[in-house]
């Protein structure tokens, strides 16, 4: 019981530490951009200024998305509450092909119908 109560704490903690991290690079991505705003500001340098224009608005995307889905990667009862959202896939069907060998019959299984020679 004990060594179950450990290893849910420590699946926690690298939940948390993940969060913690994505957080980090993107706002350390928002910074450096910011950091280019005021570098091209400063020289008054047009090329500079056009390239932060293209790349922040990718950064400011991740900045609003990294929340909700490190809440999601976070959160049991949140993963709970969405999985009846998600629709199920099908795994390949698996196909079975007999192949009769020197008197023998052998089966093999195949992942996908591509792999079914006619």
């Amino acid at each position: 019981m004990l060594q179950y109560g450990l290893q849910k704490k420590r699946i926690v903690e690298i939940r948390l530490a993940f969060c913690g991290i994505s957080l980090f690079v993107v706002l350390l991505l928002n910074n450096i951009v910011q950091l280019m705003t005021c570098y091209g500001a400063y020289f008054n340098s047009r090329n500079i200024n056009l390239i932060v224009n293209d790349l922040s608005y990718p950064v400011i995307d991740l900045l609003y998305s990294i929340t909700p889905s490190a809440l999601i990667f976070t959160s049991t009862e949140i993963q709970r509450q969405l999985t009846p959202c998600i629709p199920r896939t099908t795994s390949p069907r698996v196909f079975l092909v007999q192949s009769g060998i020197d008197n023998r019959t052998t089966t093999t299984n195949f992942r996908t119908q591509s792999n079914i020679v006619s």
